[in-house]
């Protein structure tokens, strides 16, 4: 098994939204591939993506992009813009990267894709730059097509790198997913079957 170790995410990251968007005919400025890379960037790391307790306010964050919607909404900027910001950029990566595994989940891609296109489109109007406007639009407007391209960098991804494979196995163990247990097998990782999982965990 051959694994590519990953030094610089941000090369590594814009070389596969660069290919993405050439496979799949997506026609796009720079500056929305740069907001995609920084995007995949932050959630390639763990933390970011589950987080613990907050520091800031030593309670526990908000569980739902639902409850975060209520909250940006219930806030004066730019509190409200930094939540709406949370909210679309956790929907688009979500969405994109573990769209395999939502599949007859209770939250589904379609809940991703109505969060994220709103609250593009809410920051779009909230902007106090045209340039910043513009981008939130068009990510908000092309919102699916975002979509698409992030889980095609996660297959790409998946596929080549030690990075791709971490996240692999930490989205089969959140969601049980039977096409992320299958992958893994294909790279030579054989994890616990869930029923095992469940077991560890009692005992522990």
């Amino acid at each position: 098994m051959s694994i590519l170790i990953v030094k610089n995410f941000e090369e590594h990251f814009l070389n596969l939204i660069q290919k993405a968007t050439v496979d799949l005919k997506i026609k796009t400025s720079q500056p929305i591939k740069n907001y995609l890379v920084q995007i995949l960037v932050y959630y390639a790391q763990t933390q970011n993506l589950f987080p613990g307790r907050s520091e800031d306010t030593q309670q526990k964050p908000l569980d739902t992009l639902a409850e975060l919607w209520l909250t940006a909404h219930q806030s004066p900027d730019p509190i409200r813009s930094d939540l709406l910001k949370k909210i679309a950029n956790q929907s688009l990566y979500m969405g994109g990267y573990f769209s395999a595994s939502l599949e007859k989940k209770l939250i589904d891609i379609e809940y991703y894709i109505q969060m994220g296109e709103s609250a593009f489109l809410s920051l779009s109007s909230l902007s106090k730059s045209d340039t910043q406007s513009r981008l939130y639009t068009v990510l908000g407007s092309h919102f699916n097509q975002w979509i698409e391209t992030l889980h095609y960098v996660a297959h790409q991804d998946f596929a080549q790198s030690d990075v791709g494979l971490l996240k692999l196995y930490e989205n089969y163990l959140q969601t049980g997913s039977g096409s992320a247990y299958a992958r893994l097998i294909e790279r030579g990782v054989t994890p616990l079957q869930q029923d095992q999982l469940k077991k560890v965990k009692q005992d522990e």
